[in-house]
């Protein structure tokens, strides 16, 4: 079980701009709003909803590719991205199988 919630930055790592993976994690939510565009949000473990500073568009969000801070492995979208939610949350298959 979880004790706090971690932050996960996220930085851009192909030409495209379009895959992502996780920096080092912090519980401060608002030193990664202040310093990084993206970043995921682990409240359940081994599910995340991506954050972001702007506001991004639809298609900006479904181009991503974003991996699994833990494992590295590309993540998998459970809900579904729309103009009025476009943060989505992921899972982790491979860390989930795991557990």
């Amino acid at each position: 079980m979880m004790e706090y919630i971690r932050y996960y930055p996220h930085i851009r790592i192909d030409t495209e701009g379009t895959d992502c993976t996780a920096m080092t994690p912090t519980d401060s939510e608002r030193t990664v709003r202040e310093n990084h565009s993206l970043w995921l949000e682990e409240v359940v473990p081994n599910y995340f909803r991506l954050g972001a500073r702007d506001r991004l568009s639809v298609s900006a969000v479904n181009s991503l590719r974003v991996h699994c801070p833990k494992c590295g492995a590309a993540l998998k979208t459970i809900t579904v991205v729309t103009e009025e939610r476009t943060l989505p949350l992921y899972a982790c298959d491979n860390c989930t199988v795991r557990r």
